[in-house]
């Protein structure tokens, strides 16, 4: 088989980067048809190719000569090209720091396929600590010997950098000035960067003394009220800890913050939040809410005859859900405002309607009446 006929068969759609493994072991070794073949892809699974999407699942670099996988280009664009690559490069690249360096930019996972030869050499590993900005890499820490981990100047470095109190060792997740320093840093400097799931696991990470701490417990609350559901029954049956979760909650409202996340608390807000409207629809999110959370988790903390009469209720519960007027009462389906504000945002929602205003919507005026309404009402 001649170069020009591989490179053309795994460019072909009736091939893929997998004809390298049919190839003979001369274009095996050959650059410029294994290049083509990682650039191509490999499809191994067929069968349920639509399943994949298109992407490829397996890396050619398994068919490419033990000469190539040791070469350092190859192995960086094969990596480029399918993430899962590293497993096919050879050991001898895997044990050169600089090369992990390179390859870290584009798959940090690398980290974890590292041989031992070179996660017991404490100089390599300090090499490829940091990126090139000097800052430490989590996934390479997390390898590092128990002596490099437990160093309090890393750790430092470490949590200005991952907002993870998880990934630092147990001792320090003991230590005040510690989980001070990563409240300090992250709370109050980048607080908008960090997912809720972050600072609950980190508040779950920290040690039950230091859970127990009054001030740090409010602060990792008032960060965010989901941390709430880490603590066990009885502090969370402890009015002072229910205070602190809803002035949390009350400065999400007063800035007008969804407050979907924390929907299982909604339970704990005085009776003038519970009966606002407007906090309510910042409970359910931003649209299309589903029924049963307005069932089960709204509904039983406030009065009935609110969720029967209140149009200003039913206003703010139509924006965002106009289909939900289905489950209104019948005064309430009568009422234009509720109707017409429904309509506005979904035209079906109108078969809900009842009397004068089912009618409208039965000749398909119904739309164009409630578009008229707010055109007039805007105008004024």
């Amino acid at each position: 088989m001649k170069k020009s006929e591989a490179i053309s068969k795994i460019r072909s759609t009736n091939y893929d980067g997998g004809f390298l493994s049919q190839c003979p072991a001369e274009l095996q070794d050959d650059e410029e048809v294994v290049v083509a073949a990682i650039k191509r892809g490999y499809i191994t699974d067929y069968d349920n190719f639509n399943q994949l999407h298109g992407y490829p699942s397996e890396s050619p670099l398994q068919f490419a000569s033990e000469r190539l996988r040791r070469d350092s280009e190859i192995a960086l664009l094969a990596l480029t090209a399918h993430g899962e690559a590293f497993r096919y490069i050879s050991k001898e690249l895997l044990n050169a720091p600089e090369f992990v360096r390179k390859a870290a930019k584009i798959n940090k996972n690398i980290f974890g396929h590292l041989p031992s030869a070179l996660l017991e050499d404490s100089e390599s590993m300090a090499s490829i600590l940091r990126d090139e900005d000097g800052r430490v890499i989590l996934e390479a820490y997390e390898i590092c010997s128990d002596s490099m981990q437990n160093d309090e100047a890393l750790v430092c470095e470490l949590i200005e950098t991952y907002p993870r109190l998880a990934a630092i060792p147990e001792a320090f997740r003991d230590n005040q000035q510690i989980v001070r320093k990563f409240l300090d840093f992250w709370r109050d400097t980048n607080q908008g960067s960090v997912a809720s799931f972050s600072i609950v696991e980190s508040f779950n990470a920290v040690s039950p003394r230091m859970r127990n701490q009054k001030e740090i417990r409010k602060d990792f609350i008032n960060w965010d009220p989901c941390c709430f559901s880490v603590l066990n029954q009885e502090e969370k049956d402890s009015e002072e800890i229910q205070m602190i979760l809803i002035e949390s909650i009350q400065k999400r409202i007063a800035e007008k913050i969804s407050c979907k996340p924390y929907l299982e608390y909604f339970r704990f807000l005085d009776e003038s939040d519970r009966t606002n409207p407007r906090v309510v629809s910042l409970f359910l999110g931003d649209r299309y809410f589903s029924w049963d959370v307005m069932e089960q988790k709204i509904m039983p903390f406030i009065p009935e005859e609110m969720v029967l009469n209140s149009l200003a209720l039913w206003k703010e519960l139509t924006r965002l859900s106009p289909s939900c007027l289905k489950n209104a009462s019948r005064r309430i389906k009568r009422n234009p405002l509720v109707v017409f504000n429904a309509v506005r945002k979904d035209k079906k929602a109108g078969a809900y309607s009842r009397g004068f205003l089912r009618i409208l919507h039965s000749i398909n005026l119904l739309g164009f009446i409630a578009e008229l309404f707010y055109l007039v009402r805007d105008d004024q």
